[in-house]
């Protein structure tokens, strides 16, 4: 899949130059043949062929027109590469739309599903998964899955189309990355060993999942949302102890920095880990969150201590991961482990990783950022900047770092205000904003399990959230 997104082959001179339409056609050709196995998987299951035969053909068909009639140019401004992000995406989520349109669900459902399936929010607006058949079930764990990948993949993409932009670029994707500013390998090259890092934590979690007692179709399904950090779950049994273990732990290696996935596995570094200061916090983060949610939680539920940390810990890994996987009945928490949860979310995990929230990194930068400031009323005469891996952040990645946060804050509160005119409770509000501006996927009140009451204003609010 990366070399068909990568490697552009032969196709006629005379054609007109569109970066968005052309790039758009391989990623229709992409999805047309991540379709393709949902469609076999239908034959040999029973189900109806068109409901994931109809969209492969519609994917292959466009993708190879778009391609004949467009061409990449050599070079693009990075505003326009940031624009043609969400015209890709946007492409992802309207074909992602068909084989529950043809299925029977109403459009507005379907783009729901399906923004949340390619945005790996994890919100559904389904009440029982278990009513549709297996092989659309599949194509949307399918969508978690490409989903996460394609995150890395357009990005790496378009960075050698942005000129003297694509450094920047990489720095504020990577910024977590201590060792992403002398990132020295070939954008293409690394793009391909990416996804090869990808897929490789796709097959382990596969084959240890299995070991643990997991059937073949569900195991594949929980592979494809877990490593994503997708979240959505087609399971109609519970999850063993050493079930949670192996998703817990591909869960917070999906949460990882991918450039240190690489540096470990390419370049032979495996130090890299101990040395990143984000993946350094971002443990000791996890690590603090899950002592504390245990000893909130510890009172409140039934079950051996063992079992209560063990659910602790897990979710503490969802949350923070935003994969939003769950074990527990959330509501059934108290308020202030639900609170953790939605916190955890909001902060997010590392850069350069499908998880969503604002990412430790900035946290840190944020921080240090405010003991400067601190540090100067106090000591006029010294200055004290924030530390971004082993070297001091610039003043414009701190603005950046303080931008982006403050426009995630402002974001929720415009949309929690909006979601309360609407009547529904402030919880309910924040809760539903939170979770598709990071990805989490889960709700509160009525929210609790699904989506499918939301008025459908609010949806399309949600989807654009998610987008």
């Amino acid at each position: 899949m990366a070399r068909l997104f990568l490697s552009m082959p032969s196709l006629p001179v005379n054609r007109r130059e569109s970066p968005s339409l052309c790039i758009s056609g391989y990623l229709l050709l992409a999805l047309g043949a991540v379709t393709a196995p949902c469609m076999v998987f239908a034959y040999f299951e029973g189900d109806s062929l068109g409901v994931t035969g109809i969209p492969m053909l519609v994917g292959l068909l466009a993708g190879l027109m778009l391609l004949f009639a467009f061409r990449m140019t050599d070079s693009i401004r990075p505003v326009n590469a940031v624009s043609m992000l969400g015209v890709l995406w946007a492409v992802c989520i309207l074909y992602g739309t068909l084989p529950y349109i043809i299925y029977g669900y109403s459009p507005l459902n379907a783009l729901f599903e399906s923004a949340s399936g390619f945005t790996t929010a994890g919100a559904t607006m389904i009440p029982d998964v278990t009513v549709l058949p297996r092989s659309l079930l599949l194509w949307r764990q399918l969508t978690n899955w490409f989903g996460g990948i394609m995150v890395i993949l357009l990005f790496m993409l378009l960075l050698p189309m942005m000129g003297a932009g694509s450094r920047r670029a990489i720095s504020n994707e990577m910024s977590g990355s201590s060792g992403s500013r002398s990132m020295t390998v070939r954008v293409k090259d690394a793009a391909l060993q990416f996804t090869v890092i990808y897929i490789l934590l796709t097959v382990s979690m596969l084959v240890l999942i299995s070991f643990c007692g997991l059937g073949p179709y569900d195991a594949v399904c929980l592979t494809l949302s877990t490593v994503s950090i997708g979240g959505f779950s087609c399971l109609v049994t519970s999850l063993t102890a050493p079930m949670k273990v192996v998703v817990m732990i591909f869960m917070f290696l999906g949460a990882t920095n991918f450039y240190l996935h690489f540096r470990a596995l390419f370049l032979k570094k495996p130090d890299s880990y101990r040395k990143d200061t984000e993946f350094v916090t971002m443990v000791i983060l996890m690590a603090a969150a899950s002592v504390l949610m245990y000893l909130i939680v510890r009172n409140d539920v039934q079950g051996s201590p063992g079992d209560i940390l063990l659910d602790s810990v897990f979710m503490t890994v969802s949350a923070s991961s935003t994969a939003a996987i769950s074990t527990v009945d959330l509501v059934s928490w108290p308020p202030l482990a639900q609170l953790l949860i939605f916190t955890l979310a909001i902060i997010g995990a590392s850069s350069g990783s499908s998880s969503g929230g604002i990412k430790v990194f900035r946290l840190v930068v944020l921080c240090q950022y405010i003991r400067g400031m601190f540090f100067g009323i106090l000591h006029p005469n010294n200055v004290r900047t924030a530390v971004h891996g082993h070297s001091h952040a610039s003043e414009d990645e701190v603005r950046s770092v303080l931008v982006v946060i403050m426009m995630f804050i402002l974001t929720i509160v415009a949309f929690t205000i909006v979601f309360m005119a609407f009547g529904y409770s402030t919880v309910e509000s924040v809760t539903s904003v939170t979770s598709a501006l990071t990805s989490l996927g889960m709700g509160m009140g009525q929210f609790a399990s699904n989506f499918q009451m939301l008025d459908p204003v609010l949806k399309v609010v949600m989807v654009l959230l998610m987008w």
